[in-house]
C-alpha cells in the first residue's frame, strides 16, 4: 500500500466511523501523539500506545466530536512517512504525520492543529 492508498483508506474509515478498518491500518504497537488524546479521562500525557489504547480514543473521538467528516487537502510523503493535511474531523484543519513501518501500516503518528494548510500540490 502506497501513501496515497494510505491517506485514501485512512479518511475513509473515520468517516464511516469504521474502528476494525482503521486499526487495521495500524502496527500492533503503535504509538500516536496528539492533542486529542485528553479525550480520555485516563490518559495523563500526550501519547497513546498499542490498539486497545486506540481503539479506545477513535471511540472517545467519535462520542463527542461534531460528527464532522473529514477531507483531505494535501498529501506529502517521503518514503516510510507521510503527512496528511485534512479538513474536518476533530478540528477545523489538522496535520498528521504517519511512520510506517516495512508492511505500510502506521507504527508512529503526530497530530497537530493548523490554523492554515500548506499551499502547493493537492493530493
Amino acid at each position: 500500500m502506497n501513501a496515497t492508498q494510505l491517506a485514501e483508506r485512512w479518511i475513509d474509515a473515520w468517516n464511516r466511523r469504521d474502528l476494525t478498518s482503521l486499526l487495521a491500518l495500524y502496527a500492533v504497537d503503535a504509538e500516536v501523539v496528539s492533542p486529542f488524546v485528553t479525550l480520555l479521562s485516563s490518559v495523563r500525557g500526550a501519547s497513546l500506545h498499542g490498539k486497545p489504547a486506540l481503539r479506545a480514543h477513535f471511540e472517545a473521538s467519535w462520542a463527542v466530536g461534531n460528527g464532522g467528516r473529514m477531507e483531505l487537502e494535501d498529501l506529502q510523503a517521503d518514503g516510510a512517512e507521510a503527512r496528511l493535511f485534512v479538513r474536518g474531523g476533530c478540528a477545523d484543519r489538522m496535520e498528521m504525520a504517519f511512520q510506517l513501518d516495512s508492511a505500510g501500516r502506521i507504527r508512529g503518528s503526530m497530530s497537530r492543529i493548523l490554523r492554515g494548510l500548506p499551499t502547493g500540490g493537492a493530493a
